[in-house]
């Protein structure tokens, strides 16, 4: 077992397995850390090459109250990304990349009044100037 691993506490181990499951899902890695500037995963598409990866909706308005007394919006998905297949990875990426393209972020389907938030994430960054 990794020793950093055994080091952690659930709620960071938690973190980081969601971290991988969105750099699975995206095709890109995990670069999410202590000092990483917000930013969990890095992928290889251009128009979206960084985001930052919560598990539950009040962790991601802490982290958004921060992006806008910094005026700096980083993309955020909330949840865990959708349920996919290695023939639908691909298209379901292209889904969400649309949906944070649009609001700046993406709210999984199992979150309370998704929706709502998925607005107010696009406001916060329209207030970043972004």
């Amino acid at each position: 077992m990794n020793m950093n691993a055994m080091k952690m506490t659930t709620k960071e181990f938690v973190g980081a397995e969601l971290e991988k499951a969105w750099a699975d899902f995206s095709g890109g890695v995990v670069i999410g850390g202590l000092g990483d500037r917000g930013r969990d995963v890095a992928t290889k598409n251009s128009d979206i090459p960084t985001f930052q990866v919560k598990g539950h909706p009040a962790l991601a308005e802490k982290f958004l109250l921060v992006s806008m007394k910094k005026r700096e919006f980083i993309p955020i998905v909330v949840g865990e990304p959708p349920r996919y297949t290695k023939e639908t990875r691909e298209s379901e990426w292209t889904k969400v990349r649309n949906i944070i393209r649009q609001f700046g972020g993406y709210v999984a389907l199992d979150i309370p009044r998704r929706e709502s938030f998925m607005g107010g994430i696009r406001r916060v960054r329209t207030l970043c100037g972004t």
